[in-house]
């Protein structure tokens, strides 16, 4: 027979990964992140079920990195989780935050996932948020009317401008 069993087991965990479109299907579900401002940020997700990994790095990258960031993720189970002190390497304040996984198998292929998105904003605080045309304004006590005369201004000055 021209299939050895080494052969065969690789053509059977391509199998695993593609779906009948071709496409690779994507190793983990469920991407989420939570964080505390300044403090921790706790990337989470869900391995697919059958689908083995050997180790798993989560990648993040803002527009003003150079390069992504990256760290070792923990492997419980399904479920995988790193934890991001904040404190010791912060990310800016109010920026688009990329992320991704990186999944190695046991047989030493690896795949990166989908990017997703979130916006790391200051969430120790309750904001209050007025969007008008091309402004958007935040603020954390105060009146309303405060704002939009802040607003009305910053109009002003764009069509002096």
């Amino acid at each position: 027979m021209w299939f050895t069993a080494s052969g065969l087991l690789s053509f059977f965990i391509l199998g695993l990964f593609f779906q009948t479109t071709g496409q690779p299907i994507q190793p983990v579900t469920g991407a989420e992140v939570n964080y505390r401002f300044g403090e921790e940020l706790v990337f989470t997700a869900e391995l697919v079920e059958g689908i083995p990994a050997k180790e798993i790095l989560v990648f993040w990258q803002t527009g003003n990195d150079d390069a992504a960031h990256q760290g070792k993720v923990q492997i419980n189970g399904r479920q995988i989780v790193y934890r991001h002190n904040l404190k010791q390497a912060p990310l800016p304040p109010f920026a688009q935050v990329e992320y991704w996984f990186g999944v190695t198998f046991p047989s030493g292929e690896t795949t990166l996932t989908e990017k997703y998105t979130f916006d790391y904003l200051d969430n120790r605080f309750i904001w209050n948020v007025k969007n008008e045309e091309d402004f958007s304004l935040a603020w954390i006590n105060g009146d309303p009317g405060f704002a939009q005369q802040i607003l009305d201004t910053a109009r002003a000055g764009l069509v002096s401008a």
